[in-house]
């Protein structure tokens, strides 16, 4: 293990890796392996791309067009050169370069990576799998320093899981306890999403690090529904592809529950699928390539994978801030799933962790609720928390990475139960996680019964991660305005949390998400972080300035 820099070469910030509790060492790697690694290089501009928070709440929409974007922020030729320059010093080839995403990607021999990085790679054995894995800092010439501000794909354990869960039942019966189920129109009944429209003219992408679709099952899950098929198209990143196994219970069941939220609220919507490998350097590169993605161009970016931020190095998370402050500068909306895991999220060490990427600043971080309603009005909204029949609850807590942001002074964020630090609170807003009803796809497949901890983005706006994607497409007002919203954060807690409170009880009237009904519920506060109460936000005219 290289911990300390060699002459002429210093730590790369924020680099440091550590092996999973429970990893077995299995040996060295093949130095004769290939591999391919991803180089982020420094934003030239010293300003944030994204503007500041209080512009977009009085002003939604892009900060500046693509070709504004690419003149201030891409990577320098300058710094280009000399990264290039210390890829042929060390016998590796550039695969590619992206100057607007800052990225050059490289390929070489483990032997040639361990020593152009000075680190060491070892294979692991970890739950009964395989990775390629790395421990300490990795190290950059000295030159480079402040110029290469993350390096990922040396590691390639898996980073992230699908925030999806299935209920536990024993028969065919529903038990009690378990929530009505809904189909994706139903939802957006129920939360008032606008009529008359599809989203036409938008495009959808979805961050997919694994499984895939089958257009059959598609086909028949929107016929039952009597709903158009949307058009559907993979696009691979860092050799991803659309590979179904034809297991619900596999990644498949993500990937179709995705597709099939967005599709069913916005039919009209083209839906952009970026497969890529479930890696720090894959989910980071499905960011940056769907961000700047001229050809699909997608106005929403609906996530529903994520990990622990305890589970993350600073560079990756540094990394894909900075991806989702220029997805806020071009217009493009990131919702994130904030978990299903509980105020733990899934960390068994006695202390609150939330997820990343829902941490960002700069993604919608999306909670889930348990939706009742009787006569296509919702008659009660609680936090999901299906803990107590072993199931998930949802994500949320105070951030370990990321202080409270200007947006959330006033929403009353408690002092994280850690250590009292104040942090960035999650969730942004929370929708129907409790039930979804998937039985027109059941000759398709067997799933008829689906939870999911939602990354709904926010239902109303556009039916928004599409009901926007019951996760983001519920949440994409572009979707129907036509106007890009971009980072929604400053409107939201501006117009929704205009005064002192913003929290609610759990126990009273139609209640969003409350971190008291975390898991465990003792170690938490009685009132929600800022929270926004989806099924309080009508008319859709008084939803967003005019």
């Amino acid at each position: 293990m290289a911990s300390q820099p060699p002459p002429g070469f210093k730590r790369l910030a924020g680099s440091e890796r550590k092996l999973p509790a429970q990893a077995h060492l299995m040996g060295p790697v093949d130095p004769n392996e290939r591999i391919e690694v991803s180089v982020y290089l420094r934003d030239p501009s010293a300003s944030n791309p994204a503007g500041d928070i209080n512009a977009h709440a009085q002003q939604p929409g892009p900060r500046m067009t693509r070709e504004e974007y690419i003149a201030s922020h891409s990577a320098s030729p300058a710094d280009l050169a000399k990264v290039e320059a210390f890829a042929r010093e060390h016998n590796l080839t550039v695969v590619e370069t992206d100057p607007a995403a800052r990225k050059v990607a490289l390929a070489g021999t483990a032997a040639q990576m361990m020593t152009a990085f000075s680190t060491q790679l070892q294979h692991y054995d970890y739950q009964g799998k395989m990775f390629r894995g790395r421990t300490s800092y990795l190290h950059i010439p000295s030159e480079l320093d402040q110029i290469i501000v993350g390096v990922f794909g040396l590691d390639d354990r898996p980073q992230a899981q699908p925030h999806l869960r299935y209920p536990i039942r024993s028969s065919a019966e529903p038990q009690a306890g378990v929530p009505t189920s809904y189909t994706p129109p139903q939802v957006a009944q129920l939360y008032d999403f606008p009529t008359g429209l599809n989203g036409s003219g938008e495009c959808i992408a979805l961050i997919e690090l694994g499984g895939g679709y089958n257009n059959q099952d598609l086909t028949t899950y929107f016929q039952q529904l009597s709903i158009p098929t949307p058009q559907v198209i993979s696009v691979s990143v860092d050799g991803g592809q659309n590979t179904p196994v034809g297991d619900p219970n596999s990644a498949d069941g993500e990937v179709a529950l995705d597709i099939e939220v967005a599709g069913g609220v916005a039919p009209a919507a083209r839906i952009a699928v970026y497969f890529a490998p479930n890696t720090d350097r894959g989910f980071l590169d499905a960011i940056t390539q769907a961000v700047h993605d001229t050809t699909n161009n997608p106005s929403v970016i609906s996530i529903s994978w994520g990990g622990p931020e305890s589970s993350w190095t600073s560079q990756a998370m540094q990394a894909m801030d900075q991806a989702f402050q220029a997805a806020a500068a071009l217009g493009v909306t990131v919702c994130c799933a904030a978990g299903d895991g509980g105020s733990s999220d899934g960390v068994n060490d006695q202390l609150a962790h939330v997820d990343f990427p829902a941490s960002s600043s700069y993604a919608l971080g999306c909670g889930g609720t348990r939706l009742s309603s009787a006569n296509n009005r919702v008659t009660s909204e609680v936090v999901w928390n299906d803990m107590s029949i072993g199931d998930g609850a949802t994500g949320g807590g105070v951030s370990d990475a990321f202080g409270l942001p200007q947006w959330q002074a006033n929403a009353h964020v408690p002092p994280s139960v850690n250590d009292q630090h104040i942090g960035r609170g999650v969730p942004d807003i929370a929708g129907d996680a409790g039930g979804l009803d998937r039985s027109a796809e059941s000759e398709a497949r067997a799933s008829s019964w689906l939870f999911e901890s939602l990354s709904l983005p926010e239902l109303p706006a556009t039916c928004s991660e599409q009901c926007l994607s019951r996760h983001n497409q519920w949440q994409q007002w572009s979707l129907y305005s036509g106007s890009r919203m971009g980072r929604m954060h400053g409107i939201r807690y501006a117009r929704w949390c205009p005064s002192a409170r913003c929290s609610h009880d759990t126990n009273t009237g139609i209640d969003p998400i409350s971190l008291a009904g975390l898991n465990p519920p003792a170690r938490l506060p009685s009132h929600s972080i800022p929270h926004i109460s989806l099924t309080h936000i009508t008319p859709a005219s008084q939803r967003f300035p005019t």
